[in-house]
């Protein structure tokens, strides 16, 4: 069954499964030619979605197996932007890279990762309205999480919540995935909370309640990458204030690094990504109700064709872009049948491009201009 209709459960392991070489992708799928009706029903359409109106450009990307063709958009990565500041963008996508690698890399060595999310107390919030603070207490934290026997880790600020009373307002707050130490028990917690709490005090020389701290330990691949979708997701767009969103990026969040590793950590290669690691990420993914079209992107994302299973995806970029009607354009050499090169501008209607998320599309049909 193609992965595009599939069954709304997944087929627990059988017995008659296990034996098989192919994985998942490769026993549920079909070959292209036999998908396009499936993907105009199950996808949606580019009108439906607003690339960035700065793409540099885009990488055409061909399954050297099947011949589907697919498309990853080059866009402006910028936090601000309505386009790339959305969850499952072309920038998520990127700060995913980053992460995923080394995250499963430590997961993969110790068998577990440690999360823990920090959350400033109201009294001191708009003292993190300033750089240099964010600094700071982030320094303090992987001092003090080292001190405690994490060997290794990365940590990210979101800079507002998701909870109701909280969107719209600065609400920055710091989250961790570390590895070298299991589990941290109660008694630990809570002097963590207090050393913390004792921190903001010295530091600003105003009390606080004790500062909030979530605390977990996962210990199978779906929570770990759960997680790095989480930590890596754009927020600062869910401050709904304009004004106030557009002062925090202007003072806080432009040119910011929020991406900081700590200890020696390793990095899990794309083509390292076991088949099993990836199947128990879509089984993950089905669990959270992740649609098709995210479950194909997350393909994509390990290099992974959705269509056919196949790992041989050659990507090349070519300057191309999304026109204003939704359409796609660009200018390529062709040689002619005298074997002149010559320049040749294509368009590709709207109809025959469907997102699929992380700056990812699918391209129904093969068009000349793939090679």
């Amino acid at each position: 069954m193609s992965i595009i209709n599939r069954p709304n459960k997944i087929l627990t392991k059988r017995k008659k499964f296990v034996k098989r070489k192919k994985g998942y992708l490769e026993y549920k799928t079909k070959t292209y030619n036999h998908i396009s009706s499936l993907i105009v029903k199950s996808l949606n359409r580019l009108s439906e979605y607003k690339p960035c109106p700065d793409s540099k450009g885009i990488f055409v990307g061909k399954c050297q197996d099947c011949g589907a063709v697919f498309l990853a958009s080059l866009d402006c990565k910028k936090e601000i932007c309505e386009v790339c500041g959305q969850v499952g963008s072309s920038l998520h996508r990127r700060r995913m890279s980053r992460w995923a690698g080394k995250v499963l890399w430590m997961y993969k060595k110790y068998g577990y990762i440690s999360y823990m999310i920090i959350t400033f107390p109201q009294e001191i919030r708009d003292k993190f309205y300033d750089r240099e603070n964010l600094k700071k207490f982030r320094r303090y934290v992987v001092r003090k999480v080292k001190r405690m026997g994490f060997e290794c880790g990365k940590v990210r600020y979101h800079w507002t919540g998701d909870l109701t009373g909280e969107r719209g307002e600065f609400y920055p707050h710091l989250n961790f995935l570390g590895a070298g130490r299991s589990f941290l028990s109660k008694d630990e917690i809570e002097k963590l909370k207090e050393d913390i709490t004792k921190w903001f005090y010295d530091e600003f020389k105003i009390k606080t309640k004790k500062v909030v701290l979530y605390y977990q330990v996962i210990k199978n691949v779906m929570g770990v990458w759960h997680k790095v979708r989480y930590i890596t997701r754009p927020t600062l767009l869910l401050i709904e204030n304009e004004e106030r969103r557009n002062e925090v990026w202007e003072k806080i969040v432009k040119g910011f690094t929020n991406d900081i590793s700590f200890g020696k950590i390793g990095k899990l290669k794309r083509d390292e990504i076991t088949e099993n690691i990836l199947n128990k990420i879509l089984i993950g993914l089905e669990k959270e109700n992740v649609d098709v079209k995210g479950m194909m992107a997350t393909c994509l994302f390990f290099n992974r064709c959705p269509v056919c299973g196949g790992n041989d995806i050659k990507w090349e970029w070519r300057n191309y872009n999304f026109t204003s009607d939704g359409g796609l354009e660009g200018d390529i050499w062709f040689e002619d049948e005298n074997g002149k090169m010559e320049l040749r501008n294509f368009y590709l209607d709207k109809s025959k491009i469907h997102y699929l998320g992380l700056g990812f599309y699918i391209i129904n049909g093969e068009p000349e201009w793939v090679v």
